[in-house]
């Protein structure tokens, strides 16, 4: 008889959480195709980095601006630039700028933030979390794990806008106990954009240093 209730109990459940992912997939699905109909996105921003380790905590306003596999990332510290292949970070302070190569697997927002929009289906399990108010607004929850068991990340918490579609808070839990809050509180689509936007200027910049770390 205990045998048959815990059959039962493993078949409800088991049910419950394919139902759960179906629904999430649907959400991704309708996220992922909405903004691969758009030809740009600007996204205003606030992001909160809570160091544990460290006892660290920082807040800072950005703004964000898509173009295909192109962005830029402006912040008060740094501007980030992508032409989708190379990343330049301009460290203001320091007065130089850092070339990397783009890893087309990071999800991270600051690193890759087209991934944002398009990549929870391929590079992530996920499971949904129901709804619940975020500042007044009706969001639904998701929790997504990489499968990638390298990856920096061990859970990336997604919280949709239900009446958009679009992403409202995504929050990456480290596994360097560094945590990553991005608050979006305006995204406009199709805001014309040229390529030479997501290319640093070293000519408009003659004082940087440039550091080539490919």
């Amino acid at each position: 008889m205990k045998k048959l209730l815990f059959l039962l109990l493993a078949i409800v459940t088991g049910g419950a959480a394919m139902a759960q992912d179906r629904q999430a997939k649907e959400i991704l699905d309708r996220l992922s195709e909405k903004t691969r109909s758009y030809s740009t996105i600007t996204a205003e921003f606030t992001i909160s980095i809570n160091n544990r380790k460290d006892k660290v905590k920082d807040t800072q306003q950005g703004k964000m601006q898509l173009k295909g596999s192109m962005f830029k990332i402006s912040m008060k510290a740094s501007d980030i630039y992508s032409n989708g292949r190379v990343r330049w970070t301009h460290v203001k302070e320091a007065a130089e700028v850092n070339l990397q190569n783009v890893n087309p697997n990071d999800p991270s927002i600051l690193n890759n933030p087209a991934k944002l929009f398009n990549a929870y289906l391929t590079d992530f399990k996920y499971a949904y979390k129901g709804t619940k108010k975020e500042s007044g607004v009706k969001v639904q929850e998701i929790h997504l794990f990489p499968k990638d068991l390298k990856a920096a990340y061990s859970q990336v918490k997604l919280m949709i806008e239900e009446s958009t579609g679009m992403p409202k808070t995504v929050i990456y839990v480290g596994k360097d106990g560094v945590t990553y809050t991005v608050r979006f509180t305006r995204i406009t689509p199709n805001l014309s954009m040229s390529n030479a936007e997501f290319v640093f200027n070293t000519k408009a910049h003659p004082n940087v240093e440039v550091i080539d770390m490919r």
